[in-house]
This record gives structure tokens, C-alpha cells and sequence, in this order.
């Protein structure tokens, strides 16, 4: 799935959305692949190739497989929000962060739909929020990095 999901990477930077659902489709059997990975991969592609109904026909039958799938819960909610349903792609992100606050892509969305909402304080606490757990994750990544610089000082001197 790897190699799938770079090779698909390459072809959307290169903006051939298109191009990379038909290798999707090739590869994993499409929207009837029982793997939910699949699913969001093309359900993605679909939303950046601007095929709303189709994203988010994918989406749901990936959160019907998975229900507390974070990133088809978000990819659903993008969906809400380009479709202009502010308020739906508001609680699909609070339920995405439900189970884990320190998600970085559903908490930036969150600002987008309260921006959209016209709450624009929401959207700037939200804003905050982003920026602290953003913080968060740069400081978890360095205390990550020392703590295996230590452990392996530690093992070197044993």
C-alpha cells in the first residue's frame, strides 16, 4: 500500500487527480475494495478532483466499516465544508477529535468551518488551540529524539 499511496502522492502534486483515481481503481479494485485505507485514498482523490457526491459516498462506506475512523471522519467533513455545510463539517471534526484532541488536520478544519459559520471567535480560540497542539507535537517530537539519543548513550556506556 505504500508504494500505492507515494506513486498516487506524486500524481496529485502533479494535479493529475484523475490519473490517480484510475490507478487506484486498477490497483485496489475501487470503491469495492473491503479495505478502508482504499476507500479513503480514493475518496480523497475524488474530493481534490472536485466529485463531492463520489468522496463522500466513499467516506461513509469506510466510517460504516470503521466507525471511529479519524481520517475518513475529517475527509467527510472537508466534503461538508467544499459542499458549503459549515455546521456538518463542524461535528465531523469534534467527532474525529473526540478520541484523540491532539489531531492536528481536523483541529485546523475546525477554524475553517467556524470561519465559514461566521463564529468568529470559535474560529480564533480554535486557532489558538491549533497553534498550542501544533507546539505540542514539535516539543513530543524533541523529547522523542533525546530520549532515544539517551537510551542508546545508555546502552553504549553499559
Amino acid at each position: 500500500m505504500w508504494g500505492l499511496e507515494s506513486r498516487v502522492r506524486q500524481l496529485v502534486r502533479a494535479g493529475k487527480a484523475r490519473e490517480a483515481i484510475q490507478l487506484i481503481e486498477q490497483e485496489t479494485g475501487g470503491a469495492d475494495s473491503p479495505n478502508p485505507r482504499h476507500l479513503r485514498l480514493l475518496g480523497m482523490c475524488y474530493a481534490l478532483n472536485g466529485e463531492l457526491a463520489e468522496a463522500e459516498e466513499l467516506f461513509k462506506k469506510c466510517i460504516s466499516q470503521r466507525p471511529k475512523d479519524v481520517s475518513a471522519l475529517t475527509g467527510l467533513g472537508n466534503v461538508a465544508l467544499l459542499k458549503g455545510d459549515p455546521v456538518r463539517a463542524r461535528d465531523l471534526y469534534l467527532e474525529a477529535l473526540r478520541d484523540n484532541m491532539l489531531l492536528l488536520e481536523p483541529r485546523f478544519n475546525l477554524v475553517l468551518a467556524y470561519q465559514d459559520m461566521g463564529h468568529f471567535e470559535k474560529c480564533l480560540s480554535a486557532y489558538q488551540d491549533f497553534c498550542v497542539i501544533s507546539s505540542l507535537h514539535w516539543w513530543l517530537r524533541l523529547l522523542t529524539i533525546l530520549g532515544v539519543a539517551f537510551l542508546l548513550a545508555y546502552a553504549v556506556i553499559s
